[in-house]
């Protein structure tokens, strides 16, 4: 069984950054910042899909599955700790947060490229009338970059802290 570091007394957004919970006031020594961790949590809390979750909620009262969950989510941030990519750049890559960055290819390019293999075929024009000629066309794909990879730049910067 997993061992969760939550505070069951504490609030779900106070759990999530317990150890470096935004100051406010003059000095930011004082004050928690409310309105900057509300901010925060509901980020952290949206990478792991639980944005329905109410902030205020104090973990106690949470089932055990939202406990680890809200553990995750203050152990991983993306693109901070990891870096997430998908493939066939699906449209609601777009739309979630952060966005998904993801290895796209030309569905009109494939489109014109099967299209035309067919009607070398038919019309026997094709070079490759057997499928064991090992004949194949690679088309090359594209990384299109959001919100859900970190700079290449960040992460060396990152290593050469370590």
């Amino acid at each position: 069984m997993q061992e969760l570091n939550l505070l069951p007394t504490l609030s779900v957004a106070e759990n999530l950054f317990l150890n470096r919970l935004p100051r406010a006031g003059a000095f930011r020594f004082c004050w928690i910042d409310r309105r900057k961790l509300r901010e925060d949590a509901r980020a952290a809390m949206a990478q792991v899909g639980l944005d329905a979750i109410d902030l205020d909620t104090l973990v106690g009262e949470l089932g055990i599955g939202h406990q680890q969950m809200v553990e995750i989510a203050r152990n991983i941030s993306v693109p901070r700790d990891c870096s997430i990519i998908g493939f066939d750049d699906i449209e609601l890559g777009r739309f979630t947060y952060p966005a998904l960055s993801s290895v796209g290819q030309s569905v009109r390019a494939l489109g014109d490229l099967v299209a035309q293999t067919l009607i070398d075929r038919i019309a026997g024009t094709s070079k490759d009338n057997s499928r064991a000629s090992g004949r194949r066309r690679v088309m090359s794909p594209k990384l299109i970059v959001r919100e859900s990879t970190a700079t290449w730049a960040g992460a060396a910067r990152r290593n050469l802290a370590a």
